[in-house]
């Protein structure tokens, strides 16, 4: 169940993104929205000191939504940095 809230939370995160850069591009928002899960989960699974499978811990969940909102940023950057 864990697992699924970070991935949710990601995919919100990065949703949230889309909106309010006014992103038109199909292809941007799902490219943001997977920086987010993948931010999400690479920060949120090691910090859960249970089985990410069974529950998650206050702090996986807040750190994992940290880590989506880095993710971002970083793609964001990067994006800019190929296109000019």
């Amino acid at each position: 169940m864990g697992l699924l809230i970070l991935i949710a939370t990601g995919a919100a995160i990065g949703w949230l993104a889309t909106v309010i850069n006014d992103v038109r591009s199909p292809q941007q928002t799902t490219n943001k929205v997977l920086a987010g899960i993948c931010g999400a989960l690479i920060v949120g699974v090691p910090v859960n000191q249970a089985s990410i499978l069974a529950g998650l811990s206050p702090a996986a969940l807040l750190l994992g939504a940290f880590g989506s909102f880095i993710a971002i940023l970083a793609y964001r950057y990067l994006h800019k940095a190929q296109t000019g």
